[in-house]
């Protein structure tokens, strides 16, 4: 013998006609995640008993249903109503939150702007400092201007210098 139903037809009904007006899916797998238990094997057999007229179990629609289907609605979508405003008033404290960081990040932002100009100088002034360095260093290392010797263009080239005498040997031992 099998378990007997944690969920009814009018659970089922009631769920997939939520859905629908709420403009949601609204399948087997929609109604039981909705409902939050129940087999989908048993949802399918109540929907296909709820839906199609002459199938067994299957009450003719009356006025009470219409009204209690009405009031049903009714109830969903104030809980749809209710679960919105709710979605808004998130919405508005991560609108809260973000505007902090957002505060927070421009802070920094113009803290760390601030921090590269400042360094930026500082290298600026280093840099003219190496420079003025540089250019004082070479100046100390040409030789000055007045000293320089200007070569002379002469009219015929110089002539090499003859030795007449014997050439001087270095390594020459004193015993030969």
């Amino acid at each position: 013998m099998g378990r007997l139903a944690t969920i009814n037809k009018e659970d089922v009904i009631s769920a997939r006609d939520y859905l629908r007006s709420t403009g949601k899916a609204h399948g087997i797998i929609a109604i039981r995640k909705h409902i939050g238990h129940g087999s989908p094997g048993l949802i399918g057999r109540l929907l296909r008993r709820g839906d199609t007229p002459g199938t067994p179990g299957f009450p003719i629609k009356s006025e009470t249903h219409a009204v209690t289907k009405a009031c049903g609605e009714k109830k969903y979508l104030i809980d749809a109503l209710a679960s919105g405003e709710k979605e808004i008033q998130r919405m508005r404290q991560t609108m809260i939150q973000l505007e902090k960081r957002v505060t927070t990040a421009e802070t920094e932002c113009s803290v760390m702007t601030a921090a590269i100009r400042a360094k930026e100088r500082e290298i600026l002034r280093q840099r003219e400092i190496f420079e003025n360095w540089r250019s004082d260093l070479e100046q100390e290392r040409r030789p000055p201007i007045a000293d320089t010797v200007q070569p002379t263009s002469l009219a015929s080239p110089p002539t090499p210098k003859r030795y007449n005498g014997e050439q001087l040997d270095l390594y020459k031992s004193d015993n030969e």
